[in-house]
């Protein structure tokens, strides 16, 4: 079990990778690492069967629907606005902690 500070720690450190993650794709070596250690440490932190865990799992990272038509800008915005609600989520959770 984490302590308090531990916990507001480990995820302020993934709360601060997002940024470097903008310059990437959800299919990065990168990318697949943060998002399984988060999802790991949310676990953690309020157990398995947690609405947050849920509210993690449920982020897209890429556009739900694809077409042979659809342009790359399309994946760079759903990418970008999956990593916002990421940080709106993890934001929420180190308030929820603390």
């Amino acid at each position: 079990m984490l302590t308090t500070e531990e916990a507001v720690e480990r995820l302020s450190k993934q709360l601060e990778q997002i940024d470097e993650l903008g310059t990437k794709t959800p299919y990065s070596s990168k990318f697949n690492k943060w998002h399984s250690k988060t999802e790991d440490l949310i676990e953690k932190i309020f157990g398995k069967k947690t609405r947050y865990l849920e509210d993690f799992d449920s982020i897209y990272f890429t556009p739900i629907f694809l077409t042979c038509q659809i342009k790359d800008s399309v994946f760079e915005e759903a990418y970008l606005g999956g990593l916002e609600e990421a940080r709106s989520l993890l934001s929420l959770l180190i308030e929820e902690i603390e």
